[in-house]
């Protein structure tokens, strides 16, 4: 619930994944293998990011990628 709500107040689902895990922008991007930069353009609200990119963040976080899907 935390999460949706999040994303209700104008976050991204990526965003708000990741401060439910209590990750920082640098940590999830290290544990996805991607910059801290590209990281910060996929949880603008307005970008679409690659499927590919969405894998990588969501077995980063252990969720599955249907659930950053918005």
């Amino acid at each position: 619930t935390e999460v949706v709500a999040a994303n209700v107040m104008g976050d991204s689902l990526i965003k708000a994944w990741r401060e439910y895990k209590s990750l920082t922008q640098a940590e999830l991007a290290d544990m996805a293998g991607i910059t801290q930069s590209a990281l910060a353009r996929m949880e603008r609200p307005d970008t679409t990011p690659r499927r590919s990119s969405l894998k990588k963040l969501a077995d980063a976080m252990g969720i599955a990628v249907e659930q950053l899907i918005e």
